[in-house]
């Protein structure tokens, strides 16, 4: 895999009308898409063909969406609160059932062995079918099982260091690996943060030393701390750090030149020559067998109760940021993310 390598994971480039800025992601969309669609000639696999489209649906029970995460967690915050467009347009209980566990994969299976029904759906994350096949033999999901209904949160990551460390570039970083022993912030092999460093170390030349934890404000705290010279974590978790001035971000996995937040400007992997792109995503989803007339309908009573003051003060209040994409973002998102972290893993796991 040379430097230009295509290790592409970026929502931004998959819609021209999503842009973000640090850590606010544009929340909704203008009308909804043809969530999971055929694939053009781009290459991006779609999913099989689902029964003849439905001309009206409602609900016809209670819905389910059971939540590959513990209660309090932002996905959860976000799914209880998204959930409620339900409740509000069709007048149904939405019941929240939490599953964590094996990356989303205890969620998906039980609802894979639950009958078709469009009032079943789980949530995941990009993991689900990316790094946990890869890293657990134990763990089978195929993207083609499912339709994906919208997104709920999105974010890119940010390499930080320790201010005192007196860096502010990767030149430097590069440079100190050269000549001190580099410890680096991460959790175990299988995660984004992980991967991201192992490949932007790879790519680089650069010789490091993983401390691991089990938490992203764990990995943050080491880098404030001195513990850890360098980490990478989500732009959320660090920019009340930024601000305090204990770390100082070097570079994020957006796209374009540079990011912008918490008043600093810093350039992109990409700017700097490495086409590492990397924006989590986390979305509802439901099985294939449901009908994609219901699932656009779906996605429309959702978008639209999103973008009602309702929703966006019960998200300020909670401190989450939504974005509301179509299913066929979120299958898009995932589709690439398959090519790149097999990349990754072929090179540097196995």
């Amino acid at each position: 895999m040379k430097k230009t390598a295509c290790i592409i994971l970026s929502l931004v480039f998959l819609l021209s009308a999503v842009t973000f800025t640090g850590c606010n992601a544009t929340t909704g969309n203008s009308a909804p898409a043809s969530s999971n669609a055929p694939a053009s000639s781009s290459g991006v696999p779609s999913q099989s063909a689902a029964p003849a489209p439905v001309a009206s649906w409602t609900p016809e029970h209670d819905i389910t969406i059971r939540v590959s995460i513990a209660a309090g967690d932002t996905m959860d915050t976000i799914t209880r609160l998204v959930s409620q467009a339900f409740n509000k347009t069709y007048g149904t209980t939405v019941y929240i059932t939490n599953m964590p566990g094996a990356g989303g994969a205890i969620a998906a299976n039980d609802l894979l062995s639950a009958k078709p029904d469009p009032c079943e759906m789980a949530t995941g994350g990009v993991s689900l079918f990316t790094l946990a096949p890869l890293f657990s033999a134990d763990i089978d999901v195929k993207l083609d099982d499912w339709r994906f209904v919208c997104g709920l949160t999105s974010e890119d990551f940010c390499v930080i260091v320790n201010a005192n460390s007196g860096m502010t570039t990767w030149d430097e970083i590069v440079a100190f690996s050269k000549e001190k022993r580099l410890l680096v912030g991460t959790r175990a092999a299988g995660g984004a943060v992980h991967m991201l460093v192992t490949a932007l170390c790879g790519e680089s030349g650069v010789e490091w030393e993983g401390v691991t934890s089990d938490s992203t404000g764990k990995d943050v705290l080491a880098c404030a701390s001195g513990e850890v010279t360098m980490t990478i974590v989500p732009l959320s978790a660090c920019v009340q750090f930024i601000e305090e001035g204990s770390v100082v971000p070097v570079m994020s996995f957006g796209s374009g030149d540079t990011t912008s937040f918490a008043g600093a400007t810093v350039p992109t992997a990409k700017s700097l020559g490495y086409d590492i792109q990397w924006t989590s995503l986390n979305y509802i989803m439901t099985r294939k067998e449901v009908a994609q007339d219901t699932v656009d309908q779906m996605y429309k009573a959702i978008s639209e109760y999103c973008a009602t003051d309702e929703f966006l003060k019960a998200c300020e209040t909670a401190n989450v940021t939504p974005y509301i994409c179509d299913g066929q973002t979120c299958f898009d998102v995932i589709s690439n993310a398959e090519t790149m972290t097999k990349e990754i893993y072929d090179k540097y796991y196995s």
